[in-house]
């Protein structure tokens, strides 16, 4: 099965961290009754890190939350 498909029901811990500062948001767990999970971060830039899979590759991607005043209709 390609790993990137597969159903993960490890634990695993998602990371954020806050691009200009280098300080830690988090960590997220998922949540046991659904397997989601959620994040309320504010506006700006983030570096996601997903940890605690083993088996899988490192997954670190960087995310930018825009503001209600940056997007456009």
């Amino acid at each position: 099965m390609n790993q990137d498909l597969a159903v993960v029901e490890a634990d695993v811990t998602i990371e954020f961290f806050h691009e200009e500062t280098g300080n830690l948001i988090g960590p997220y767990v998922k949540n046991q009754k659904n397997g989601k999970y959620s994040a309320i971060l504010a506006p700006g830039k983030y570096s996601v890190e997903v940890i605690g899979v083993d088996g899988f590759k490192e997954y670190q991607k960087v995310l930018e939350i825009l503001g209600k005043n940056d997007c456009q209709l």
